[in-house]
This record gives structure tokens, C-alpha cells and sequence, in this order.
């Protein structure tokens, strides 16, 4: 037995809603208060309509900041994927980091200009089949969308 925090009554603990972070692992309102203040919450037409006007606006934000930046998301997504391989070492420098941002800003600008699609490339792959580089500045480079895929997850001494 358990007394609702909302209405006061004394209920079965099965009338509670289950909860890992409480004590008893209950809810401290029961199904009916907490069902009635869901929809008192959600049914709000006013409320509804301003979310969907400003989230409108907000995904308009999103999109021109993406547009505006997007070499910021193509290092955060080499970075994420790199860091899932284990390929970033600790020990590089804000310098290093910096480094790496103005290669993909580069990358960036090739792709606005040119008619040709460029991709920044990992010299030494970060999954090759005999070597696994490092996510470092110098092994980093700017190349066409066709060279790098032509290269696939070799590593070729030539290119040094």
C-alpha cells in the first residue's frame, strides 16, 4: 500500500507506475493522477501550435548554421569515428586539433568552388589490412572523391 502524492488516497502499489530511481521502485503518483496530468499537459492546442512553430524555426536555424559550418561537422564526425577506432591519440596539441579543422575547412571551400567533389583522406588508413594510422594531422590530405575511393583501405608507399 501507498498514498499518492497527488490525490492523497491510499492505493495498491500495483496502482503506481514503476520507477528504478524511487525507494520502492514506484512512482510517487498513481496511474490516475499521473494519467490525468499527461493529458491535461498534452491536450493544450496553444501549447502544441507554438511548439510546432517554433521548432519550425529552429530546424531553419539548424539547417543555415549546418550550411554555414559545415567543415565543423565533418571534423566532429572524423573525430567520433576515429575516436570509436581508437585512432586519436591523447597526446596531440590544441594546435594539432586546430590543424585538422583547417584541413577539412579546405576540403570545404574545394567543394564549394570546384565542379569536382573533394574528401579528406587518411594517408595510412585507420583500418587497413596491414597498417592502422592515426588520426593526425599529417596523415591527413585533401583529394578527389574518385582518388580517395580508388584507394579504398590500402596503403600504398608511393604515396609518401
Amino acid at each position: 500500500m501507498k498514498k499518492c502524492s497527488k490525490c492523497g488516497e491510499i492505493k495498491a502499489l500495483e496502482s503506481f507506475p514503476k520507477q528504478k530511481g524511487h525507494k520502492d521502485g514506484r512512482h510517487s503518483n498513481c496511474k490516475q493522477c499521473r494519467s490525468e496530468y499527461d493529458r491535461s499537459r498534452y491536450d493544450s492546442k496553444e501549447r502544441s501550435e507554438a511548439y510546432y512553430a517554433n521548432h519550425e524555426v529552429e530546424k531553419e536555424a539548424r539547417k543555415e548554421y549546418y550550411f554555414n559550418n559545415k567543415q565543423d561537422y565533418y571534423v566532429r564526425k572524423a573525430k567520433r569515428r576515429a575516436k570509436q577506432l581508437d585512432r586519436t591519440p591523447s597526446w596531440l596539441t590544441e594546435h594539432d586539433l586546430l590543424h585538422i579543422k583547417c584541413i577539412y575547412s579546405v576540403c570545404d571551400m574545394l567543394n564549394r568552388e570546384g565542379n569536382e567533389p573533394y574528401e579528406v583522406d587518411h594517408i595510412v588508413p585507420l583500418q587497413g589490412k596491414n597498417v592502422c594510422g592515426l588520426h593526425v594531422p599529417w596523415n591527413l590530405r585533401v583529394v578527389t572523391r574518385t582518388e580517395n575511393r580508388s584507394k579504398g583501405n590500402k596503403h600504398e608507399d608511393y604515396l609518401y
